[in-house]
């Protein structure tokens, strides 16, 4: 789940009065506000607060969740299917802090592992009021993203410099770019092959991101790679299955071919002299690749 969510909630049910704000925000992440598998099974848990204004104000304020927009209760409502219930009750200001995400959907039957298109909706009534025998005077909700993405292939490791460049695909049954459990960043897990350190990984943004350079690293000592990736929520898929690669050094191409005896400053014609140091350069490279420090 990410940070902030400001969600313009709709008095449908009374007109006269102007549309609120709820503002639904948690005590971790950043952003758009999203429900994941993890914290639906408060793990990990992640306080949310709430808050609200209205034009029409209460003495205090009932708290609802819904699993159907206004908060119906099915005893009256032709709705059957709908299931509403109080989360907290005889709020005194415009403002509630202190229910887990895990707590919440509790009130209501979502399953943490739903793969449908899920919305929490957070209904604020005037105490002593429900969907019973008053309308809320600000309805929110919350998106659910329950559903974890396939696991991606990892392809390729391209050695560098003191980096390892990761080239991977979506993988088999991968959902399609922007719905449920699609993939919408990546992950390049990496560790010493011989278990001397932890693992680490560098995460790379974007659903159509497909490599990731992972710099930093020692020439000459093998990593084990894996990728994971994740949804707009943080679902995590499983890992890649992994690829070992060494970083190497690399030369600088321009100076050894000025070393082998190049002269040309660029362009797209070249004399001898060019072309006999490129061909002097070539054994030069291969013994360099095959040097170790």
């Amino acid at each position: 789940m990410t940070r902030r969510l400001s969600v313009l909630a709709c008095l449908a049910c009374a007109p006269a009065l102007a549309a609120a704000q709820v503002v639904v925000s948690e005590s971790t992440g950043s952003g758009t506000v999203y429900i994941n598998s993890g914290e639906c099974n408060n793990a990990p848990a992640d306080t949310l607060s709430l808050q609200w204004s209205v034009t029409t104000t209460a003495a205090s304020y009932d708290l609802y969740v819904s699993d159907t927009a206004g908060c119906p209760i099915p005893s009256t409502n032709t709705n059957t299917n709908a299931h509403t219930n109080s989360f907290v009750t005889g709020v005194a200001s415009s403002s509630y802090t202190g229910i887990t995400a895990a707590t919440l959907l509790s009130k209501v039957p979502i399953q943490c592992t739903s793969t449908t298109n899920s919305v929490a909706y957070i209904c604020v009534f005037a105490a002593g009021t429900n969907a019973n025998s008053g309308s809320p005077l600000a309805t929110g909700s919350v998106q659910l993203d329950l559903a974890s993405p396939a696991k991606p292939n990892l392809l390729s490791l391209t050695p560098g410099d003191g980096s390892l460049n990761a080239n991977w695909d979506l993988g088999t049954g991968s959902a399609a770019a922007g719905t449920i459990g699609s993939a919408n960043s990546f992950r390049v897990h990496y560790a010493p092959a011989d278990g001397s350190a932890a693992q680490q990984y560098r995460e790379f943004t974007g659903a159509s991101t497909r490599s990731g350079r992972v710099t930093g690293l020692t020439n000459n000592v093998p990593y084990t790679v894996t990728v994971t990736a994740l949804t707009i929520g943080g679902n995590e898929s499983l890992p890649s299955d992994p690829i070992t690669g060494s970083p190497i050094p690399v030369d600088d191409f321009w100076r050894l071919y000025q070393n082998a005896g190049g002269r040309e400053q660029g362009g797209c014609a070249s004399g001898a002299a060019g072309l006999a140091a490129l061909v002097a350069l070539a054994p030069l490279v291969l013994r360099r690749k095959r040097r170790r420090p």
